[in-house]
């Protein structure tokens, strides 16, 4: 009777869904609720006022986006030539063999809104993996609710809310040592699976660390239940446990192939792979002082030093009120055999977690096979906490079975946490009323969270923890003779608690200042397709802080697809560790050097140490030096982009004399080099770099990375993983199709669609990168066959990054004019543009946002069309000769030719060699080009447009003014930014103005006056100043 009445109460008081609910089955009950739940407490993740931070920004987010935007583009990303110099991310274990970039590539690519939602989701998967691996340990289906919330609403997802290697493998756990714990018991064929499926998103999603630890919890649970069966003569048993643990084992193992692969490949160029050391394996331990986090978890948002750990590894918090019940369910373990055991291995884990302060962790590091390939202690307290909340769980089970029997222990647990909190309060009096004062005053909860010191915080915690638990002790002596009643009290209390202390920790170690709608933006003007790098700039100007990427700061490169020696990444080869630590002098040196260069200044690596360095000095293997000729040249030398993405580097090369062509991406097996069509031999220079010698005449050098191996392993674990979605669907089916023909149609035709539907979304994305290219390559082919170098080349919003590629590409000073959005604004801007200084060759790139406007439309001004030389649905290019020059009312320029002695030095050599105004924190302004207007024009209308070539450096900005100044007061100003316009980051094009003005007929002494004005500190170059005043 005791168990029916509770049953009813559970649908009545908790998952009822509506009058129906009975008929609802009660883990999809469960599923709704903690998702609701989980909606409360991380609210601000969904309504998009806060993003999540950190490492999920700087790490996790441009990891995935990369290897999304890879594989849309046809590429299969196992180059990352954007972070130091280029880098195997295949040997880098936590990206490209996770499931998620695979399932989103084909529609959109990997964005903001899909990292929130698999955040959310893991999280979610998290609560219901745990109410599952519950039901191995108690039966109560409210104690294993409350047991999944607290897991879900855990303070090791809170802490680790930026890291989400961590929390896939915290959400993936739960679900394999339920089917594996399930398999042990029950011995089906089916567990097998299921238990590979979880284990394999795991190894390839989750942290390794967890998977390495788990990997003992599991064998320890193996052999228990080994030992079991031997003690009880059970052989048949035996045999079977062990047939179907080997076959799991095999799947696993068969399914990592490609893991495997890539480990053994990577392993010998870098050294964190082969080991670490013991003081990385003590790194950001959890604590002793972090125990505290059980009792005051907003303690731990702040002051690493006092916790000695940083504050994503300090938080284990699981509910105040089941604290007290994890007690009440550990002195009653006596039968319940691997409780004990997940017990035990939780302790040993929490003292291995504490790093150096116990030996136990030195141990592991020592003497346990893969305990020293990680670092950071603390991913041991998971073990804790899931101990911990599996033991609380089963002392509510216990409770609410029969509430009166537990008074005692229940209440010496509230008493002596009580005791506790006050000693924390006691401790911290004097930080209370400033605690007070910072809650109840203005501004956000991230402020606040920023603002409070380490007593406050506290003090915070201290007093709402006492709160809840005084409330908590009242009701369990109010109402222990109204069960039912003190149940509904006791949900709501342990949920108002989680979410509260989810909501106190979010803006410390979860969620950041910047709304969904800023980063997006950020992520937004991120080329999806593969622009040139710009080979006109030293690869030192190439760094993290772009304004184009903010708020993003770290890893934008990626982003931004230029290649750069930064990034936030721990894995590193291990000769770029060397050039950076041991040779900084030439690390300085190669980042003095664009992209791709040439050198004639080449030594023996034994004479280092005496030569003189400059920047394109290159030292290679002394054996290998006697293969070049006695001379080499770079005079004459120059070379091309032609084709530029991850893995692939196509160049178009001139040379008069042999020359080492050098290349500032890092040498790995697996690159391979040719020069017209035949295959040639790739020299390691300065033991990082690749470079060629090159014959002197016109040449085509492509270098690919290759690695069949690894594809081929790609493949058969593609397969492997196929054949368990297909095992799993016929699990699935089983009691749900009679007819064994149906279940294998209908298990092997949903993986096969997804499987297909992925490889045509691969296909179509290599199909569409090719055409890009191709278009790329024809039109770089045709503005090379002019005979102007210094045309304007004109396009319109929908393909930016053609322009940029082409002016990137290396040996042209084109011209750029990027037309906006507002076609009739850009349009009257063009015309003045080229009523102003017309060149002898235009190209005009038109797609469609211009689609209905003629030539004539477009070209207002007399230019006859010469020829079309591109054609097809979406863009016009056409080449035009100006023919006939308007009537120009004034004309004034300032440039390196125009100027008179006294403004000469006010130019010097820009970046690309030719003479420009620098403008910095010394000179803010430009001189300014000015027109006294005559009385003939007082009370008509004239058209100003105002122009500058500029060079803008990361974060710089300008604004060119235009105005209208009579005797010192101003009539007009029209002002226009590079940052309106979203001018693209170390770029050349133009920035132009105009303005129709009538000049007053009162007027007395009117000037017309346009001058640029520097925003920021970032410096930049400016040339061509003019201004032109039409009737």
């Amino acid at each position: 009777m005791q168990k029916l009445s509770y049953e009813h109460g559970l649908k009545n008081i908790l998952l009822r869904l509506d009058g129906k609910a009975n008929r609802i089955p009660l883990e999809f009950r469960v599923g709704f609720f903690l998702a609701l739940l989980l909606g409360i407490a991380y609210a601000p993740l969904i309504s998009g006022s806060s993003t999540l931070k950190w490492d999920a920004l700087d790490c996790y987010l441009p990891w995935r986006w990369f290897v999304a935007n890879a594989l849309g583009n046809g590429v299969f990303p196992l180059w990352n030539p954007y972070q130091h110099l280029g880098y195997p991310i295949f040997a880098d274990l936590r990206s490209v063999f996770s499931l998620e970039p695979y399932l989103v590539f084909g529609f959109g690519g990997y964005s903001l809104s899909v990292l929130h939602a698999l955040f959310l989701f893991y999280l979610w998967l998290a609560g219901m993996g745990f109410y599952k691996l519950t039901s191995h340990f108690f039966e109560n289906s409210l104690a294993r609710f409350v047991s999944a919330l607290a897991y879900m609403l855990s303070g090791f997802f809170v802490a680790h809310g930026q890291e989400l290697f961590g929390l896939t493998a915290g959400a993936m756990m739960p679900w394999v040592l339920f089917y594996f714990i399930s398999l042990q018991r029950a011995r089906m064929f089916s567990d097998v699976w299921k238990t590979a499926f979880f284990v394999i998103l795991l190894l390839t999603g989750g942290y390794q660390a967890l998977s390495i630890i788990l990997f003992y919890l599991l064998l320890f649970v193996f052999s228990a239940q080994l030992v079991y069966h031997i003690i009880h003569r059970e052989y048949e048993l035996i045999k079977k446990i062990i047939q179907l643990n080997l076959l799991l084992g095999l799947i696993v193992l068969a399914s990592m192939t490609v893991v495997a692969v890539a480990w053994f490949q990577g392993r010998p160029y870098v050294g964190r792979m082969s080991g670490i050391t013991l003081g990385d394996a003590w790194f950001m331990p959890f604590s002793p002082q972090s125990l505290l986090s059980l009792f005051t978890p907003f303690a731990t948002a702040g002051d690493p030093g006092f916790w000695n750990t940083d504050i994503s590894m300090n938080n284990l918090y699981f509910g105040i009120i089941l604290v007290g019940f994890a007690f009440l369910g550990m002195i009653r373990v006596r039968k319940d055999y691997t409780l004990q055991l997940f017990l035990f291995w939780g302790v040993i884990c929490l003292l291995a977690s504490m790093g150096a302060y116990t030996p136990v962790r030195e141990f592991f590091f020592r003497y346990a096979p893969l305990m020293n390939l990680f670092r950071m202690s603390a991913w041991f307290s998971w073990f804790f906490l899931a101990a911990m909340i599996i033991a609380a769980g089963r002392g509510v089970a216990h409770f609410l079975q029969n509430p009166g029997s537990y008074v005692k222990p229940i209440s010496i647990s509230v008493i002596l946490t009580l005791s506790t909190l006050l000693l924390i309060l006691g401790l911290h009096l004097k930080d209370v009323a400033g605690a007070m004062n910072l809650m109840f005053s203005g501004g956000s909860m991230h402020q606040k969270v920023s603002q409070a010191t380490l007593g406050q915080r506290f003090a915070i915690n201290a007093i709402t923890q006492l709160v809840i638990l005084s409330f908590w002790g009242l009701l369990l002596w109010r109402w222990m003779d109204k069960p039912m009643l003190l149940r509904r009290a006791f949900l709501l209390l342990v949920i108002f608690d989680l979410v509260f202390a989810v909501k106190l920790n979010f803006f410390a170690t979860v969620g950041s200042e910047f709304t969904v709608s800023q980063v997006q933006h950020a992520l937004d003007r991120a080329p999806r397709h593969y622009p040139l790098h710009d080979i006109r700039y030293n690869l030192n100007l190439y760094t993290d802080n772009q304004r184009k990427t903010a708020p993003l700061w770290r890893n934008t490169h990626i982003f931004t697809q230029t290649v750069s020696a930064e990034g936030f990444n721990s894995f590193r080869l291990d000769a770029f560790e060397e050039l950076t630590g041991k040779h900084k002098d030439i690390f300085s040196a190669i980042l003095q050097n664009p992209l791709v260069y040439f050198s004639a200044d080449v030594h023996p690596w034994k004479d280092s140490a005496q030569v003189k360095l400059n920047k394109t000095t290159c030292f290679i293997d002394e054996n290998e030096i006697s293969s070049f000729p006695n001379e080499i040249s770079v005079e004459g030398a120059r070379v091309n982009l032609k084709e530029f993405h991850p893995g692939c580097v196509a160049l178009l090369a001139h040379t008069k004399s042999p020359s080492l062509l050098v290349i500032s991406q890092a040498w790995f097996p697996g690159w391979k080099a040719s020069l017209d069509g035949h295959n040639v031999k790739i020299f390691k220079i300065n033991g990082f770099q690749m470079g060629l010698l090159l014959p002197p005449g016109d040449h085509e050098v492509v270098f690919r990375f290759e690695n069949p191996l690894l594809m081929k392993a790609f493949w058969f674990s593609a397969t492997i993983f196929f054949i368990v979605l297909v095992a799993i669907g016929f699990v699935f089916l089983r009691d749900k199709v009679k007819s064994i023909h149906q279940k294998l149609f209908l298990s092997f035709i949903f993986p096969a669609l997804l499987y297909l539907g992925l490889i045509v979304s691969f296909m179509n994305g290599t199909q569409a990168r090719s055409a890009k290219a191709g278009e790329l390559s024809a039109l770089l082919r045709l503005i090379e066959q002019t005979g102007d170098r210094n045309a304007l080349l004109v396009t319109s919003g929908g393909w930016p990054y053609l322009v940029d590629s082409l002016v990137s590409s290396g040996g042209l000073s084109l011209k750029t004019l990027h037309l906006g959005t507002d076609p009739e604004f850009s349009l009257q801007a063009l015309d003045n543009l080229l009523n102003r200084n017309k060149p002898e060759v235009l190209f005009l790139l038109n797609d469609e946002m211009y689609k209905d406007f003629s030539v004539e439309d477009i070209l207002r001004t007399n230019y006859a069309a010469c020829d079309t030389l591109f054609v097809d649905k979406e863009k016009l290019l056409l080449r035009f000769h100006p023919q006939g020059k308007p009537h120009v009312v004034y004309k004034s320029c300032l440039d390196s030719t125009s100027i008179d002695d006294s403004q000469r030095d006010l130019f010097q050599p820009a970046p690309d060699g030719k003479p420009a105004i620098r403008l910095d924190s010394l000179r803010r302004g430009s001189p300014s080009l000015k027109y006294a207007i005559p009385a003939e024009y007082f009370g008509k209308s004239l058209s100003v447009v105002a122009s500058s070539h500029l060079m803008l450096t990361p974060q710089a900005g300008v604004t060119l003014y235009i105005e209208v100044v009579d005797n010192n007061e101003t009539l007009l100003r029209k002002t226009i930014s590079t940052r309106q316009i979203e001018f693209p980051d170390l770029s050349m094009g133009w920035l132009a103005q105009t303005a129709r003005i009538k000049i007053p007929s009162k007027a007395k002494n009117p000037v017309i006056q346009s001058f640029l004005w520097m925003e920021g500190d970032r410096p930049l170059w400016v040339d061509d100043l003019q201004l032109i005043i039409l009737p």
